[in-house]
């Protein structure tokens, strides 16, 4: 436990400002770097506090890619340290024994766990839709652990300090999805020839149009793992809001059912039941349907 107090309190010292992204030459980070090769451009969709980053891994964000495909881009190591390999996540401890997870994420063909990595090393490429636990939308999922005796994972600690990826500081807070829409440039670069030989270098996957699957209990108008409480979703074909919810109503949402979607870098939300001028926003941004495998959070309280 004093090694769990002494990093939080160093986090906490350290101060950092949001970079300006795109403003002169990249520059390496100082903390973690993003797990994507440098110049990539990615944004956060699913902040603190939400969807599935609640009870011991509240501090933990979901990013997409802004410029390309985010399915089959290749995942590089954000820092030094030691493999791990889970069903859906990649695990480096680092000298701290600090664990970086990068979930939804498939390990390169030969990756083995207990490898030494370094930083910008390939240890994998993006889940495409469905695949590795990502609930039907390609992401990665991001957050550092902390446990006493750097054993396991106990629980999340905010990503500022050693632990800012691209030096930017997410302190903690209790705010519901905090940090969504933040956007991060890689300065990753991928490197050859480092500790481990036997891991190739994946080749992205070209973009390609998702078919969507077959029609669902109610006109199976959402694709996820919604189970009647809160999922990180994709809308299966051209949907109303009102086709979205029966397709939550039908899964088993109880009470209020709320729809939230990532425009323009700033999340908007239908909220069932609600006077009409709070979802003007929403109606402005999708006067008719929501167009197939477009990404949102689907919840019900």
């Amino acid at each position: 436990m004093p090694h769990l107090v002494r990093l939080l309190a160093v986090a906490v010292l350290i101060p950092g400002l949001m970079p300006a992204l795109g403003a002169g030459p990249a520059r390496a980070a100082a903390g973690l770097a993003f797990p994507a090769p440098a110049g990539t451009t990615w944004s956060i969709v699913a902040g603190y506090n939400t969807a599935t980053h609640l009870a011991s891994d509240p501090y933990a964000i979901d990013v997409v890619r802004n410029d390309g495909e985010t399915s089959g881009t290749t995942v590089l190591a954000p820092t030094d340290g030691t493999l791990s390999i889970s069903t859906n996540c990649l695990t480096i401890r680092d000298a701290a024994r600090v664990a970086v997870l990068l979930c939804h994420v498939l390990p390169a063909p030969g990756l083995k766990a207990g490898v030494r990595v370094a930083r910008g090393q390939v240890i994998g490429s993006v889940a495409p839709p469905g695949a590795a636990g990502n609930n039907g939308l390609a992401h990665i999922h991001i957050a550092t652990h902390v446990s006493e005796g750097g054993r396991g994972f106990g629980n999340t600690v905010p990503l500022v300090g050693a632990y800012a990826v691209e030096d930017v500081p997410l302190p903690a807070t209790g705010d519901a999805d905090a940090y969504s829409g933040v956007t991060f440039r890689s300065t990753n670069v991928q490197t050859a020839g480092v500790t481990t030989s036997t891991v190739p270098v994946v080749a992205p996957v070209p973009p390609s149009t998702p078919t969507p699957p077959a029609a669902t209990s109610m006109g199976g108008a959402l694709l996820s793992g919604f189970t009647g409480t809160r999922s990180l979703s994709v809308v299966a074909r051209d949907a109303t809001a009102a086709d979205l919810l029966a397709s939550m109503r039908a899964a088993g949402g109880q009470g209020t059912c709320t729809l939230s979607s990532l425009v323009a870098g700033r999340w908007l939300s239908y909220i069932e039941g609600a006077p009409s001028a709070v979802n003007v926003p929403w109606q402005q941004a999708y006067p008719a349907t929501l167009a197939a495998m477009t990404p949102l959070f689907a919840a019900c309280s």
